[in-house]
C-alpha cells in the first residue's frame, strides 16, 4: 500500500508531529518509511507516489530512538535505553561525551549533527510512551518515567533551530500534554481526517492490493468473494480515527488471516487490555455517562476483550468451545432451561471472585458469558424501562429473555419483580417468544443455587 504521499505532505510542511495508534498497526513501518525518505534513499521509493513528488532527495542526519522491546520495571531501564541511543549517535558523529545527563547529551548530539553535516536534524521516536504505559497502575513509577521523558523531549524545543522535522508515535495520548509540555508546536494528527488511514488498511486498500489474497481466503473457507469481504469487515474493520471517516482494518490481523487462511483473533493474542480492565473493576462495566456510547470496533476485539474480562470474574480460562456452542444453541433455539442448567454447572466449578458489589459482579460475569455466546444475540445489562431496570436482557432472532438476578434471595422473588415492574410490557407486540428467568446467586457457596423459568 502506498502511503508515501502523506509522508511527503508532512515533510514539506515541516515541524513536529505526534501520532497514536493501537499496537500492531504499522507505526514502526511508518517511522521506517520516514527515516528512509529523510535519509535520501531514493531507490527504495521507485514506483511510489513520493518518487514523482520529490525532486531533491536531500540527505538529512536522522536520529531514531525506539522505546519498545523493553520492560520498564525500574527507572534504570529507561536510562539504559537513553544511553544506548546516545552512545550510538555520539559514535556516528564523533562526539567525545563528557556528560551523564541524557538531556544534555541529546542536545549536544543535535548540535553536532547539524554542524558536521550542514543539515538540520530529523528526530524520530517510536513508542514514546512505553515506559509510562507499562506502569499505569504504578503511579509513582509512572511519574518517575514521565519526568525523565519530559526532560529528554523538552530538548527538542530548546534546539528547535537545529531541527528539520520531528515525529513521535505511541499507543496512547496518556501523559501527552505533560510529557510534551515544552513542545508547544507539536501537531497531533491522531484524529486528523487527512491522516486517518496513514496506518492500517482501508476498504479501498483491501480491494485494490489484496484481491488475490481475498480470493484464496474465500476458497479456503468455502465463501463467495463478497461474503469473504463481509466477514473480514466484521472481524477486523471498524477502527475510526476521525469522525465520519472510512473504517480502517487492523493490518496485523488481516495479514495473519491471509497467511493462515483462517479467521482467528490474532491481534488480541499479542497483548491484553489489563489496565482498562483494572479501571473497569474499580467502576462499572456498563457505566453510562450520557456523553459517549462505547462499543467494540469489530468482533475480534469484542471476543478478546470479553474473554479477558471474564477471567477477572471467574477462573474460566479455557472453558471450552463446546460449552460455548451448546449454550449459544440453547438460547437461539428457545431452550432457556437447558441454558440455565449449563450456566449453573459452569459457576459451580469456577472459583468465582466476589468483589465489592456481589450482584453487580455476578451480573457482569453472566452478561459477558452471554455476549461471548453468539453474534446473533443482543445483550444489554441494566436495560431501562418505565418501571425500573432489567438486570440482563437477551434478544435472539426468535426469542427474548428477561433475566432478573437476586443475591441470597429466591428465584421466585426475581420472577415476581419481573411481573411487578412489568418488564415484559415493551415486548407486548413483539412476535418473538418471551421467557422470564429468575436467578438466585448465593454468596455463601458462590454459585447459582436456584433458578426458575416462566414463559
Amino acid at each position: 500500500m502506498d502511503k508515501t504521499e502523506l509522508v511527503y505532505k508532512m515533510a514539506k510542511m515541516g515541524g513536529y508531529y505526534f501520532l497514536n495508534r493501537p499496537r500492531r498497526f504499522g507505526k514502526s513501518l511508518l517511522v521506517s518509511t520516514i527515516e528512509a525518505y529523510f535519509s535520501g534513499k531514493k531507490d527504495l521509493f521507485d514506483g511510489l507516489a513520493i518518487a514523482d513528488l520529490e525532486k531533491d532527495w536531500i540527505q538529512y542526519p536522522v536520529l531514531r530512538m525506539d522505546l519498545s522491546g523493553k520492560s520498564y520495571d525500574s527507572p534504570e531501564v529507561l536510562q539504559q535505553v537513553f544511553d544506548d541511543s546516545l552512545s550510538r549517535w555520539e559514535k556516528l558523529f564523533g562526539i567525545d561525551n563528557q556528560y551523564t545527563v541524557p538531556g544534555i547529551r541529546f542536545g549536544q548530539v543535535i548540535e553536532s549533527a547539524f554542524e558536521k553535516t550542514g543539515k538540520r536534524v530529523v528526530i524520530l521516536i517510536d513508542e514514546y510512551d512505553k515506559p509510562i504505559v507499562d506502569n499505569l497502575t504504578n503511579e509513582e513509577m509512572a511519574d518517575n518515567f514521565r519526568r525523565q521523558l519530559q526532560g529528554f523531549y523538552s530538548v527538542m524545543k530548546a534546539k528547535d533551530g537545529f531541527i528539520q522535522f520531528g515525529f513521535l508515535a505511541g499507543v496512547t495520548k496518556i501523559g501527552k500534554l505533560s510529557v510534551f509540555s515544552g513542545l508547544n508546536n507539536l501537531k497531533d494528527i491522531s484524529m486528523d481526517a487527512r491522516y486517518a488511514d496513514i496506518c492500517g488498511i482501508g476498504e479501498k486498500d483491501l480491494r485494490k492490493y489484496f484481491s488475490k489474497s481475498v480470493e484464496e481466503l474465500a476458497e479456503a473457507n468455502e465463501l463467495t468473494i463478497e461474503d469473504c469481504y463481509v466477514r473480514l469487515a466484521k472481524m477486523y474493520d471498524g477502527y475510526h480515527f476521525c469522525e465520519n471517516s472510512e473504517g480502517v482494518y487492523n493490518p496485523f490481523s488481516i495479514l495473519n488471516t491471509f497467511d493462515s487462511l483462517r479467521f482467528k483473533d490474532y491481534w488480541v493474542e499479542t497483548g491484553t487490555p489489563s489496565f482498562l480492565v483494572e479501571v473497569m473493576k474499580r467502576t462499572d462495566y456498563d457505566k453510562v455517562t450520557g456523553i459517549y456510547t462505547l462499543g467494540f470496533p469489530n468482533l475480534e476485539v469484542k471476543h478478546g476483550f470479553l474473554t479477558f474480562l471474564l477471567n477477572y470474574y471467574t477462573s474460566a480460562r479455557g472453558s471450552g468451545n463446546l460449552l460455548i456452542r451448546q449454550m449459544s444453541n440453547d438460547l437461539l433455539t428457545g431452550q432457556p432451561k437447558d441454558f440455565m442448567k449449563r450456566m449453573e454447572a459452569f459457576f459451580a466449578k469456577q472459583n468465582y471472585q466476589i468483589q465489592g458489589d456481589a450482584e453487580k459482579d455476578f451480573q457482569y460475569a453472566m452478561s459477558i458469558i452471554l455476549q461471548l455466546l453468539s453474534d446473533s444475540l443482543s445483550i444489554r445489562t441494566e436495560s431501562a424501562t418505565s418501571e425500573g431496570r432489567i438486570d440482563i436482557l437477551a434478544e435472539a432472532p426468535r426469542f427474548v429473555y428477561i433475566i432478573e438476578i437476586k443475591i441470597n434471595d429466591t428465584a421466585e422473588a426475581a420472577l415476581r419483580q419481573i411481573e411487578e415492574k412489568a418488564y415484559a410490557r415493551q415486548f407486548a407486540d413483539d412476535p418473538r417468544e418471551l421467557f422470564k428467568v429468575g436467578v438466585r446467586f448465593s454468596t455463601a457457596n458462590r454459585c447459582i443455587d436456584d433458578w426458575k423459568v416462566m414463559e
